[in-house]
């Protein structure tokens, strides 16, 4: 005779095993859609032609936008009519930076990271569309273009 905890213990053990799978399972399916990550400047922007579209290519993909070059407009910014003397313009620059708001803290920030990340990649110039942090497509600002690059390759056909 089978003693009922044991057999309750072996169904749940069992059951662990068999649900772990699923449990452990990439929620986004057996193919999840690309992490897509783009570096651009602020004089070539991101197209997204059928972002809108309910069918876009782009809809419901993880993407991140860099504006790599966004460090360096924003320092021309602050240093705007800033005078000739130095002292004077020190201090000038130090209370514009600490008067800087939200959105501007926010785009150095997402500037310094896209660098960050760039040079994480190896990253050479930009435009570039990085892919998962491995497949980088360069010279598009149409992510439905570098899209099709992409999946080309991966399915190792020329777009």
């Amino acid at each position: 005779m089978v003693n009922l905890g044991c057999r309750v213990q072996c169904v749940w053990l069992v059951s662990l095993v068999l649900l772990a799978d699923t449990a452990c399972a990439d929620p986004r399916g057996p193919n999840p859609p690309p992490v897509i990550e783009v570096f651009t400047s602020a004089e070539r922007p991101l197209i997204e032609t059928d972002a809108n579209d309910s069918g876009g290519a782009s809809q419901g993909l993880d993407i991140t936008v860099y504006e790599i070059d966004g460090i360096r407009s924003i320092e021309r910014e602050l240093s705007l009519d800033l005078p000739v003397e130095p002292q004077p313009s020190k201090a000038m620059a130090l209370q514009r930076l600490q008067r800087l708001d939200v959105p501007t803290r926010a785009r150095m920030q997402s500037a310094a990271t896209g660098l960050a990340k760039a040079l994480q990649y190896g990253v050479e110039r930009y435009p570039a569309v990085v892919f998962d942090g491995e497949a980088v497509v360069y010279g598009l600002t149409d992510l439905n273009v570098a899209l099709e690059h992409y999946r080309g390759w991966q399915t190792g056909r020329q777009p």
